[in-house]
């Protein structure tokens, strides 16, 4: 009895199926991979500061102002998470189209429509905007090496999913095109003589480029992006993090706290960051960092298991891509040789690595020819099958538990009983699982690369202070750890001394208040 394909059926219906997709994944407990996104979200929100901002440093102040102008009109939805799921929506609904599009068997369709929704959901399921724009900056690149045999709904639809992913993070648009450009040298250098089709996307791209840049140097506080790009070049060194993560940078050294993101008042200026960061530079060049960079990837990837799966897989089969052997050679040997020298100068996190392995999909799309038999590859989309499946029950599973902080979380705040300020150590900002805005402000501090901004300053002036080391009294959470809190001893140096008073205790978090001894004189 002959067995009747799906897909005919799915690629008929795929923007609803895409469009019911992107509200299941947004209506899960999904949470921010990292601080940057939720630190983001408060400000455009006016949840940090208690009324909504239109700059929010990393992402473009065209997108920053739109998701003002959103959380104006509705405060209480997440307009910022649904802008990024959405932006990964519709970079997996344009690469399945393309899949689709693509004169392949349907067992190679299958599995590559399975390995895109793979990388969709954790991607939605783990926001995080560096990977969310290197996304959908890939899977709007594809497009331009057919712009003018596509439906003009869909070339529409890459064009401007391009330019979401250069307003939410052009960096990493241009690490995708510098290896998109690469396969193109390679593999379809057709393509690059046919520059007119380029000419929108490049225009696009250095428009933004540029708004962003005047718009900082004419309506941003100066001081504050020269700091945080000395701050960045200094706390992302891999010399640096290196050090911090062996201990080596002594307790009685202010880089010990700046290491850790407390230096709102430290005596650090521009001036030592330039130095430290001179001094760090002569560092790697050494056998010692060249083992330290290898180390770190095998490191970081540990951490990330199912990154890693979707990174080795990507290059398996670009391994076995029918391709000649010299090209993918050299376009291997080349990229993976930048990869290797960008990874020892700059510390690489799992999302950027993801990038650059992310590369690898070019090909393997543009190309949909393998040494491997249909059987092999219906085993390896069961494979994914399962692995995805795996990768739901522990983010379930990890929900629970960030369910149990969040909710101990709340009954610490509620249970406070003054509007002393409140600072957080060791407890991310992603634990906490009310969605606040203007009209339900963070009720506490934060530490990080806001510190010394025009933001903090604000932030701090809601709590009725203007100056940390003024501070009589403070509150921190934490969690209930037998090692030792370094915020107190931070305040001391910057301050005098202070002695805990007070201790509010849950089965994993605690709340301490200490209370200045006397000032400083």
């Amino acid at each position: 009895m002959r067995r009747h394909s799906l897909l005919p059926i799915i690629h008929h219906y795929l923007p609803i199926v895409w469009f019911i997709l992107i509200w299941a994944v947004f209506f899960l407990p999904w949470r921010f991979q990292v601080n940057d996104d939720v630190i983001m979200m408060w400000l455009v929100s006016g949840a940090y500061t208690g009324q909504t901002e239109t700059y929010a440093l990393f992402i473009h102040p065209l997108l920053s102002y739109f998701l003002a102008q959103c959380y104006t009109v509705i405060p209480q939805f997440n307009w910022y998470g649904f802008v990024m799921i959405c932006t990964n929506g519709v970079s997996a609904y344009l690469l399945s189209n393309w899949i689709f599009s693509r004169p392949a068997t349907d067992t190679w369709k299958c599995f590559f429509l399975l390995f895109t929704f793979a990388i969709f959901l954790h991607l939605s399921l783990f926001v995080q905007f560096t990977t969310v724009a290197g996304f959908a900056a890939l899977a709007s690149l594809l497009y331009c090496t057919e712009f003018d045999r596509q439906p003009k709904g869909i070339s529409i639809l890459a064009f401007a999913l391009f330019l979401v992913a250069t307003m939410i993070r052009w960096e990493s648009v241009v690490l995708i095109g510098l290896g998109f450009s690469m396969f193109l040298i390679c593999f379809y250098r057709k393509a690059i003589n046919s520059w007119k089709k380029w000419i929108s996307f490049f225009a696009a791209f250095f428009i933004l480029i540029i708004g962003k840049s005047l718009y900082e140097n004419h309506c941003v506080d100066q001081d504050f992006l020269r700091f945080d790009r000395l701050r960045a070049a200094v706390i992302d060194h891999p010399m640096f993090v290196e050090d911090i993560l062996r201990d080596q940078v002594k307790e009685d050294s202010d880089w010990f706290y700046f290491g850790r993101w407390m230096f709102e008042e430290l005596p650090i200026d521009n001036k030592l960051l330039i130095d430290k960061k001179k001094e760090l530079d002569q560092r790697l060049f050494s056998t010692r960092a060249v083992a330290s960079g290898i180390n770190r990837i095998l490191r970081i990837q540990s951490t990330e298991l199912f990154k890693s799966m979707l990174m080795g897989c990507m290059l398996v089969l670009f391994c076995f891509l029918i391709l000649p052997a010299y090209r993918k050679l050299v376009f291997g040997l080349a990229w993976g040789l930048f990869y290797l020298i960008f990874n020892h100068f700059y510390y690489l996190q799992g999302r950027v690595n993801f990038l650059f392995f992310l590369v690898f999909l070019v090909p393997l799309l543009f190309f949909p020819r393998l040494k491997i038999n249909r059987m092999c590859l219906k085993t390896l989309s069961y494979v994914v099958g399962f692995l995805i499946c795996m990768h739901f029950w522990n983010f379930y599973q990890e929900y629970l538990g960030r369910n149990i902080i969040g909710k101990e979380l709340k009954s610490l705040i509620e249970r406070r009983e003054s509007d002393t300020p409140i600072y957080l150590e060791g407890v991310l900002e992603y634990h906490f699982l009310d969605h606040y805005s203007y009209e339900n402000p963070v009720p506490f501090l934060i530490q990080g690369w806001i510190s010394r901004s025009p933001f903090q300053q604000q932030a701090n002036q809601r709590f009725h202070f203007e100056d940390q080391s003024k501070l009589q009294e403070f509150g921190l959470l934490s969690f209930r750890s037998p090692e030792p809190l370094e915020f107190p001893d931070y305040m001391e140096r910057i301050s005098s001394k202070f002695i805990q008073n007070q201790e509010i205790k849950t089965e994993y978090l605690r709340l301490e208040y200490y209370s200045q001894v006397s000032p400083k004189q």
